[in-house]
């Protein structure tokens, strides 16, 4: 037998964006209208755990530049937005520090366009020559840079998991149904088909909206809705998996503090 389910929104995807838009929308309608689905509890292989779980103010867009601004203020508040009473007080143990963005002679004129747009937007951001970077950070060699730029405040990092469970603990506190469940195809009546994980059988769930938060999956999540909607309706949604690597570099000789996460300012840098 079938289970069914009925709900305003179903919200595919139970990382820090699928929680955070459950969360937002708890303030516009019943908590108890919304579902989230999420196969994986542990997250093995979510972005929002293995990410670097960090926050920069330092774009090349405003837009960006404004939404870290906000989610900023959300970060130090958090207790405000997502702790319960009588509960213990929310910590994603945040810890203020700083991108150090360089660049080579061939594409500093791009690190100086950003840097403007960022003081444009109020960012307190530090533009250095090769001989400010030498001062600002003696242990690390910048023979072959041009220009850099850090930022004195409002970038840092924190917790990924204290931040997703403090997401998972106040929306299930606020009423919004969590189902572990995998999404496995769509009907034409704005229906989900999920395979219910916990009891292994099967479930639909008739939405009135559908939010795609699958992250790296979520063009394969759009194919999935692509099958059940009309040809003019349809659409490509291009994003798919794509390696990243970051090096942990332990420096015996250097300074004592958090050394900055460094990035390349170049043409291909998504900001």
């Amino acid at each position: 037998m079938v289970t069914k389910k009925i709900k305003d929104v179903v919200i595919a995807g139970g990382g820090v964006m699928g929680m955070s838009v459950a969360f937002n929308l708890t303030k516009y309608i019943a908590p108890s209208r919304i579902c989230v689905l999420e196969p994986d509890p542990r997250y093995s292989r979510s972005a929002s755990a293995l990410s670097w779980a960090s926050i920069r103010q330092q774009f090349s867009l405003s837009e960006n530049i404004r939404l870290s601004q906000s989610s900023i203020k959300f970060i130090k508040d958090i207790d405000s937005h997502l702790g319960i009473n009588d509960e213990d007080y929310v910590d994603i143990n945040y810890k203020n520090g700083s991108y150090l963005f360089l660049s080579p002679q061939k594409s500093a004129h791009i690190l100086e366009e950003n840097i403007a747009i960022q003081k444009a937007a109020g960012v307190k951001v530090n533009r250095y020559d090769r001989q400010g970077l030498e001062a600002k950070y003696p242990y690390m060699n910048f023979e072959d840079i041009t220009l850099g730029s850090d930022c004195g405040e409002d970038e840092g990092w924190f917790d990924p998991w204290l931040l997703l469970s403090a997401y998972k603990n106040k929306i299930r506190h606020l009423g919004v149904e969590i189902v572990q469940g995998r999404l496995h195809g769509f009907t034409p009546h704005k229906t989900a088909s999920v395979n219910d994980i916990k009891s292994g059988k099967d479930l639909t769930i008739q939405y009135g909206k559908f939010v795609n938060a699958t992250g790296i999956h979520a063009g394969f999540t759009n194919e999935l809705l692509n099958a059940v909607l009309a040809p003019d309706l349809r659409f490509t949604l291009p994003v798919t998996p794509q390696r990243r690597e970051t090096f942990n570099v332990a420096c015996k000789r250097g300074s004592q503090q958090r050394a900055p996460d460094v990035l390349p300012a170049e043409d291909s840098n998504p900001i």
